[in-house]
């Protein structure tokens, strides 16, 4: 489309979300997290792109990179409970 109409159109946010969140449930998370990585880059204010950083690097066993995507979306949503639980609990599982 955006050579059709001579100017850049971003992908919906929502197609991107749905194509991470598929790839990423049929075991491509690689795949997802390229998606993901781009979505963070055109979509800066949407905590839809680091929650999911931040599960898929969780789920991997990542735990400082899932902080520290849980904390991007807790600057931009500063009540997202969520975000606060899971650094509460990755930061609990540093502690010796």
């Amino acid at each position: 489309m955006s050579e059709r109409f001579g100017f850049e159109i971003d992908v919906p946010e929502a197609t991107l979300v749905s194509k991470a969140d598929g790839l990423n449930e049929s075991g491509a998370s690689d795949s997802a997290k390229v998606i993901l990585d781009y979505m963070i880059g055109v979509y800066r204010a949407s905590a839809n792109g680091y929650w999911r950083l931040a599960n898929l690097h969780r789920e991997r066993g990542n735990r400082e990179m899932a902080i520290e995507y849980y904390r991007k979306c807790f600057e931009i949503i500063p009540d997202m409970r969520p975000a606060r639980d899971w650094i509460e609990k990755l930061d609990a599982k540093r502690q010796p």
